[in-house]
């Protein structure tokens, strides 16, 4: 082998060699990224709330479970750029419960009716596309 493929192969395997060992700085922009993901629940501080039918439980447990998080979610995020990311996230899952009981039953007498269920569910879809 001739002294010149020599020392290009040489350089070939070097700049392979730096280019793997600065991938994780440069290809994620931190030498740590971290997370993580919490949910807050409280039982006892949930709004007791009773359904007239179980299709007015299962109407609002559906819309439940599609309403948007977002409001009830907590993010801490710590940076230093190039050496750490972490990013926590908090969803308080029984303050979303209450805040979407009180939506849904619009006359506060502590039951929700397949009407209210449905109303719900309805404003929940809407919500989710955008139009509400």
């Amino acid at each position: 082998m001739s002294e010149r493929r020599h020392v290009a192969r040489w350089l070939l395997r070097r700049a392979a060699g730096l280019g793997l060992a600065l991938f994780p700085l440069f290809g994620s922009g931190c030498l740590y990224l971290g997370e993580s993901r919490q949910t807050d629940f409280d039982e006892s501080k949930r709004t007791a709330v009773r359904f007239a039918t179980a299709r007015a439980a299962r109407q609002f447990h559906d819309g439940f479970r599609s309403s948007d998080r977002e409001a009830h979610t907590d993010h801490d995020a710590f940076v230093m750029p190039f050496l750490v990311a972490q990013g926590e996230w908090v969803y308080h899952e029984t303050a979303h419960y209450n805040a979407e009981v009180r939506l849904a039953d619009v006359d506060r007498d502590g039951s929700i009716t397949e009407e209210e269920a449905h109303a719900y569910l309805e404003h929940v879809k809407r919500a989710a596309a955008g139009g509400d």
